[in-house]
Formats: structure tokens, C-alpha cells, sequence
């Protein structure tokens, strides 16, 4: 009768991997449809949550599991991961990692990715992976400055936007009391928006300016028709 394999499963999620759908849960149940497919029996299960995987020193349950097949706890054959970035994305720390284990006759599976260290090919493919998983980290570092970096840009020019909007709207009203002499008048709403004020005091302005042309209109008839009719 063949000897049953043992393995442990292994996943581990960053908070932007949440984000495009490899949750902890999802990444378990694929494992132990694998493992029931292949009639494994899980032995341990190990996870960090929210751990990047750029070093093996930050995933305290990582360590964890490498010390439990160091120490041949539970003599398994396998660790099973759902993808190769799950397990590491520093190329150096990946197979110094799998050369450890593979030390003391454990394997790894890669499941989407559909790798298998124990096959001729399959640490080749690490080798690879394991080199493009630490570049797409080193992009995803770059992408996640680059937004922090306009975002902040952006907050400037907001801040910046609204003090030449607060210092027009000053100059409008003439300071406190406006250009008229009369104190300007504020809304009871805490959101008051300052250009209603800014509109309502050019509409006073063009009333006073209609008034003095109209003065001045009149005072300019008066003194031609006296020009005209000179007293005799």
C-alpha cells in the first residue's frame, strides 16, 4: 500500500493582495482541494496576514514552519503554497528557503503556477519566478511612492487654490467691512460658500457705478444746455 503524503500548507496575504482577491480563506481552500485531490493529508497549516514578502525575517509563522521541518516534527514531504509569490518575492530568499528544505526532503508545490520543485524542471522555474515575483515587488514599491507622491502634490495645489479663492474673495469685499463702507454680511451656514458674497458685492458695485454714470449724465446736460443758453 502506498505510503500516504503529509504536508504542510503555507499563505500569506499583504493588504494590496486582499485587494485583487488572494484572501487568506481563498488561498486556503485551493490548497486543501489540492491536497484532498492528491490525497495528501495536511499536517500544519501556517499563515501570515498582512506580511510583506520581500524578506523571510518579517513572516514570524514562516520561520515558524522552516523550524518544524528542521526539526522533523511531523516528517512531511511537501509545503504547499498557492503561488510562488506567496512564498517569497526576494529571489535570494526564496531559494536559500527552498534549499533549506529540500535539506531535510521537503518540496515545494506551487499550485496556480503549477510547479513542482521534487521534477526535473521545477526548481529552474522557481529560479525564474522567483526573480520576476522580486521585480514586480520592486514596481508595486515604485507605483505605491509615485500615488503617495501625487496625491500629495495634488493636496498642495488644493491648499494653494483655496488661499488664492479665500484672498480674491478679500479683495472683493474690501477686507471686513467691504468696498462700500458696510460690514459684509455672512450666512448663518457653516458651508457658506464665499463666492455668493464675492457675486452679491460686484452686483453692488455695478449698481453704484450705474448710478454715478447716471449722475454724471446729468450734471454733463445741465452744463452743455447752459453753454447753449447763455444768460443774458
Amino acid at each position: 500500500m502506498k505510503k500516504q503524503q503529509k504536508c504542510y500548507i503555507y499563505t500569506r496575504v499583504s493588504t494590496s493582495m486582499q485587494v485583487e482577491g488572494y484572501s487568506l480563506d481563498a488561498q486556503k481552500d485551493k490548497l486543501r482541494k489540492y491536497a484532498e485531490y492528491q490525497e495528501m493529508s495536511i499536517v500544519g497549516e501556517y499563515s501570515d496576514e498582512g506580511k510583506s514578502g520581500k524578506s523571510v525575517e518579517g513572516r514570524p509563522q514562516f520561520k515558524h514552519m522552516l523550524a518544524d521541518i528542521e526539526s522533523g516534527k511531523d516528517n512531511v514531504d511537501y509545503v504547499l503554497v498557492f503561488k510562488l509569490s506567496r512564498f517569497g518575492r526576494n529571489a535570494a530568499d526564496v531559494l536559500s528557503s527552498l534549499q533549506k528544505m529540500q535539506d531535510y526532503g521537503v518540496n515545494l508545490i506551487c499550485v496556480e503556477d503549477g510547479i513542482d520543485s521534487s521534477k526535473y524542471a521545477g526548481k529552474l522555474m522557481i529560479s525564474i519566478l522567483s526573480a520576476v515575483a522580486e521585480i514586480e515587488r520592486e514596481n508595486i514599491l515604485v507605483q505605491t511612492m509615485e500615488c503617495r507622491r501625487q496625491k500629495a502634490r495634488e493636496e498642495m495645489w488644493n491648499q494653494a487654490h483655496r488661499k488664492r479663492q479665500d484672498s480674491a474673495c478679500n479683495l472683493h469685499l474690501g477686507g471686513k467691512r467691504g468696498l462700500t463702507g458696510i460690514p459684509a454680511k455672512r450666512s448663518c451656514n457653516p458651508h457658506h460658500d464665499r463666492h455668493t458674497d464675492c457675486l452679491a458685492h460686484r452686483q453692488i458695485q455695478r449698481g453704484i457705478q450705474a448710478a454715478l454714470r447716471e449722475q454724471t449724465g446729468k450734471t454733463l446736460r445741465r452744463t452743455s444746455g447752459r453753454a447753449e443758453h447763455p444768460q443774458k
